[in-house]
């Protein structure tokens, strides 16, 4: 629990990232964590952040500026609330025999 913890709030990190690469638009970085997101959220079962992170990597690679926006401010939304939804979980370790 505590990694699937630790790697949403890293998405903050990537949020950021991706804000200061559309502004320079490069879309090179920005299609390289949008693969990278989608590949790893899946392991976590965070499949709606994967989603948008494969969405990021296509938009990347057709240029959409204005696609990209939508779809990082959707991933900041996204990483909120399965923030919100990770805190609620209960952490393995304080629950062992």
């Amino acid at each position: 629990m505590q990694l699937k913890r630790q790697f949403i709030r890293n998405r903050y990190h990537d949020v950021t990232a991706l804000q200061a690469a559309t502004t320079k638009n490069d879309f090179d970085d920005i299609r390289t964590t949008g693969h990278r997101i989608k590949g790893l959220a899946g392991s976590f079962g965070l499949h709606d952040i994967g989603a948008i992170g494969s969405h990021i990597e296509e938009a990347a690679m057709a240029q959409d500026s204005e696609s990209l926006t939508r779809y990082i401010r959707e991933l900041s939304d996204a990483v909120r609330d399965a923030e919100r939804a990770a805190s609620n979980e209960p952490d393995i370790r304080t629950h062992a025999a």
